[in-house]
This record gives structure tokens, sequence and C-alpha cells, in this order.
């Protein structure tokens, strides 16, 4: 099973994960891959290769960025498959590092796109945004399957959520000929150090947000955990295992 979201110690005040610490939780719940996806940032991705290949784990090296694309904001999840990969993501990396905003001009994705996977993330309130004029969040899609040769959308869904909002995604993504991977956010090696986000969040803002209590929740589950919460989608389970062997 591959991790393909996970925010360590250099997402700043965000993610709690130390990178020896993940690789180790990694490997004792049995995961073959983990994707290194802290935002903006390529910091501490040797470090952390090194750490998950003593365990047996196969590192993927990445980051998350911010655009705009046919007028609306998305996250995407940008993970090299190769040497050439790693080049093309150090340029997204320095654009998120020194635009305003730090927004990755879309200009720059079909040049850059040939060795990366492209995961959309948070795309639901994309979607939820233009469900009753489905063709809106259709041009962004399409722009980024454009983009992106290897691109993907990622599910997100927590144990008390219904299966009826990643199931709608999963089929309009379908419809449209995108193929979804899993992409839980983690931010916590482990349930209890939620202690930690929680100091990070008061460093941050001074006070605890509301997104905090639920990246609470954001912790390494078990590979039988994550599967069972996307038991009820078709391939999601295989496309993401695939890309951990494909990266």
């Amino acid at each position: 099973m591959t991790l393909l979201r996970v925010y360590t110690e250099y997402s700043m005040l965000t993610g709690e994960c130390r990178l020896e610490e993940l690789a180790e939780r990694a490997s004792e719940l049995s995961y073959a891959a983990v994707a290194k996806t802290d935002v903006g940032t390529l910091a501490g991705s040797l470090e952390f290769s090194e750490y998950a290949r003593q365990k047996g784990i196969n590192p993927l090296i990445g980051c998350e960025i911010t655009s705009f694309v046919k007028g609306e904001k998305v996250s995407l999840i940008i993970i090299a498959m190769n040497d050439d990969g790693i080049s093309d993501i150090n340029v997204f990396s320095s654009f998120a590092m020194t635009e305003k905003n730090g927004l990755v001009p879309e200009s720059i994705f079909e040049k850059y796109s040939e060795n990366v996977v492209a995961i959309a993330v948070g795309f639901n309130s994309i979607y939820e945004k233009h469900q009753k004029s489905e063709y809106k969040a259709e041009r962004v899609l399409q722009k980024l399957r454009d983009d992106f040769p290897n691109f993907y959308v990622g599910l997100e869904r927590m144990p008390w959520e219904s299966e009826e909002k990643s199931f709608k995604l999963y089929n309009f993504c379908r419809k449209n000929f995108v193929n979804c991977v899993i992409a839980n956010p983690v931010y916590l090696t482990k349930k209890e150090n939620a202690e930690a986000l929680v100091l990070l969040d008061t460093i941050k803002n001074g006070f605890i947000s509301p997104e905090t209590e639920e990246r609470k929740e954001c912790y390494i589950r078990t590979p039988e955990e994550l599967k069972g919460l996307f038991s009820h989608l078709k391939y999601v389970w295989e496309n993401t295992c695939r890309l951990g062997r494909m990266c």
C-alpha cells in the first residue's frame, strides 16, 4: 500500500511527522511506499529517502503546490516518477517559494509535466461549488488532464463521513476519464501525537482553529483501515498502489 500525501515537520507549523519516525511507523504498518509532500518545498527529501530505504520503503519525492486553473484555485500534489521528475519538481517548488502568495503559474505545467504525477487534492470543493453547472468543474479537470499526462484526482474520506460525498466525486471523475487515488492527508505519525498539532496551531494563529480539530484525526492509519474507507469505489485502491510502484 502507498501513502500519497504526507506533511512532515518541513511543512512549517502544519505537519508533525518527523522523518525517521515517519519511516519507522510506515514500516511497522507494512506500507510499501510513502510520499513526502510538504507544502511548496523539497527540504528534507534526501534525509527522508535514506530513512525510508533503510526500512524497505520506496520513498516518493514530491510537494504540494497551488495554482489558478480556469479561474479556480487548485491544490496539486506533484510526485517525481524518476530523476528528471525531481528536477522538474524543483522548478515547481522554486515558483511556490518565490511567487506572490506561493501561486505556481499554470503556464509552466505542460513544460514540466512529463516525468511527474499530478494529483488534485481538495477538488471536491470545486465540484460542489459548480454542481448545478458541472461544465465549469469539467473545464478545470480537462485542463489539468491536458497539462499532465499522469493526472489523478485524490479522494478523501474520514471515518465519520458518509460514502456519498466521495462516490459523487468519483463518478464525476470517471465521466471525465480521470482516474482517482486515495489522498487522505497525513499530519501525524500516531494519533497520540495530536497535541503537537494544537501547539503548532497556537504558535501559528494564536488560537486553535476548527481545521486543527479535524487534522487530529489525520494520522497514519493501517492499510486495512484506509482500504475500508474506500471499499465502495472500484480501482481506487489499485490505482493508489500502482503509483507507489511507478514512482
